[in-house]
């Protein structure tokens, strides 16, 4: 089918329209020179990525009681389910080529929080995890909505660096929206 970006079969990923056109137009020529082997820039970006956190869930609303002599009751909280979600997203990608993947993704940073740009987009195109069964078969998607770019982690670059074979950067995402989709009927 497609290599997955770690053998965990899993594959999230980030989709077509997701990086700003000035970005793609000011890392065109590169791409060119560099002959990437990938029909788009994102999917440069995609094939880097080699950790991801999905926030579990948690019961942050939880109702007291107490009684004598200091015992204590605790029931389940009353707020909406979606309530107790962390929204945070963590993308951990590995460096390309000269850091060009953190690059672009610091300039789509860039774009996106800059209000001087003429957009409509407070929110960047929703963002997907697959993951699959041993016979590479899909059988959960989990689509984030109304997504915010919220930063990207510094590299440290040095001379004196040449004992670490690869080095990593961490995409940081909020989202508003979370949808499951199970495809359970469709592997029997």
């Amino acid at each position: 089918m497609f290599g997955h970006s770690t053998p965990d079969e899993f594959r999230f990923f980030f989709p077509k329209g997701f990086l700003d056109e000035s970005v793609k137009a000011k890392f065109k020529d590169y791409a060119r020179a560099v002959e990437l082997p990938y029909s788009d820039m994102i999917d440069y970006i995609n094939a880097s990525v080699i950790d991801f956190t999905l926030s579990g869930l948690k019961d942050t609303t939880d109702s007291r009681q107490s009684y004598d002599h200091g015992r204590e009751k605790i029931f389940k909280g009353s707020k909406p389910v979606e309530e107790g979600i962390s929204k945070d997203l963590e993308i951990t990608c590995k460096l390309g080529e000269a850091c060009m993947n953190w690059f672009m993704m610091r300039e789509q940073l860039a774009a996106y929080l800059d209000w001087n740009r003429p957009t409509e987009k407070n929110f960047l195109p929703p963002v997907y995890l697959q993951m699959f069964d041993e016979e590479d078969r899909i059988i959960l998607e989990v689509v984030m909505s109304y997504v915010r770019f919220v930063y990207i982690t510094d590299i440290k670059l040095s001379v004196q660096d040449n004992g670490i074979v690869s080095k990593d950067f961490t995409i940081g995402l909020t989202y508003n929206k979370i949808e499951y989709k199970y495809y359970l009927d469709k592997i029997a």
